[in-house]
């Protein structure tokens, strides 16, 4: 009996031969939940799934399916199978109700449950339905204080940024911090820690490298006391931007990296795409033009397969740059148009004002002066209004 999550697995399979189903889901539940949490994403999916087939044969299991049902969804949507993870979010909505014994637990797992919906369609660049599906989530849990509420706003505020309105992201920032702050404990660190680096993000789009690497360190320090990899993983990302813009390229590229391998070793294809992303516009920056074009070709293919508008059209922005550097005028601006359009498609703003900028150099070598002085101006406008 103490080793028993050693068998979890075997239990699981042997229940499911002697079709004791009650006995048959609760292992299989356990044995996909210990999946998920080390990343084994293949084993995860199969023992949930093995889970929900065993529920249809156990009478009021929907607290069960609502949890398989969840955790599919997590899964799934970390190796960016988002329509499916999407259809298993739907059902647990609808299981919430009769799954809930009291009003205050059934407003926390809807506010939840809004939440991962959200974040799949901000991985999808649909910021306005993710927009929309955490109001959701915030309107179910008007008057409490909860960690749900502190995930909302968090999220938001990493929309918000994305379409270029800092100021948005930051309050919604702050008030993210007192929520989780209230809440405490690890999921309230947790919170605070994502937070953080969001904060740094969003000060290295404003020029303000001293803060980004003093928000992105303390999350890196929180999320390291809390042993979260995962979260870590993200703080170096954002850590390697802000030493690469201030020209620390070795230390840049350490966290990179370092990012990578936690990255890989999760199976998480999303942010394995931003960091080949990232590389490509470090080794530009450092004048390796042929590692930049591999690696934008190698973040392409994956984002294109991923779906997300947003990162396909910073993609554009990056190549056109390349372009540039190679004194290529004419593929540069064919790149940077369907670069601009992209960003429109989706109402982002948080690139544009560079997409115009390497609009105006690529016009003024082909010596279109009234071109060029047009983009240069754009870029300048969008830049001052977003305080870049």
């Amino acid at each position: 009996a103490g080793r028993l999550p050693e068998y979890w697995e075997v239990l699981a399979f042997h229940f499911s031969l002697a079709e004791e189903w009650n006995h048959a889901l609760n292992y299989q539940l356990q044995a996909g939940s210990k999946a998920q949490d080390v990343y084994a994403n293949e084993a995860a999916i199969h023992h949930l799934r093995q889970a929900l087939k065993s529920a249809e044969r156990v009478p009021d299991s929907q607290d069960r399916q609502l949890t398989a049902h969840v955790r599919l969804s997590q899964v799934l949507a970390t190796m960016g199978n988002y329509d499916e993870a999407l259809t298993h979010n739907y059902t647990a909505l609808a299981l919430v109700i009769v799954a809930s014994s009291t009003t205050e637990e059934m407003a926390c797992r809807l506010a939840d449950l809004c939440c991962q919906v959200a974040s799949i369609y901000e991985k999808k660049s649909d910021y306005s339905s993710a927009l929309n599906w955490l109001r959701g989530g915030l309107i179910a849990l008007e008057g409490m204080v909860a960690i749900e509420g502190a995930r909302a706003r968090l999220l938001g505020a990493g929309i918000y940024h994305r379409q270029g309105k800092n100021s948005e992201a930051i309050e919604w920032c702050y008030k993210s911090l007192d929520i989780a702050g209230t809440v405490g404990g690890r999921e309230g660190q947790s919170a605070i820690a994502h937070t953080n680096y969001l904060l740094g993000l969003i000060h290295s789009r404003l020029g303000d490298i001293a803060r980004t690497i003093e928000f992105c360190q303390k999350s890196v320090d929180i999320y390291e006391q809390i042993e979260d990899i995962s979260g870590a993983s993200q703080a170096y990302i954002n850590l390697a931007n802000a030493y690469f813009d201030r020209g620390d390229w070795p230390k840049g590229t350490e966290y990179y990296l370092q990012a990578l391998r936690i990255k890989r070793k999760i199976g998480d294809v999303y942010h394995q795409a931003m960091i080949t992303l990232n590389l490509g516009q470090a080794y530009l920056d450092q004048g390796d033009l042929d590692l930049a074009d591999s690696f934008n070709r190698q973040s392409l293919d994956m984002w294109q397969e991923l779906g997300s508008t947003y990162a396909i059209a910073l993609l554009h922005n990056n190549m056109g740059a390349v372009a540039l550097r190679r004194k290529d005028p004419d593929n540069a601006l064919a790149l940077l148009q369907k670069s601009l359009e992209l960003f429109q498609q989706i109402h982002s703003g948080d690139f544009l004002s560079e997409v115009y900028r390497h609009m105006a150099e690529a016009h003024l070598s082909r010596a279109e002066l009234d071109a060029a002085l047009s983009c240069a101006q754009r870029s300048l406008i969008l830049a001052q209004e977003q305080e870049m």
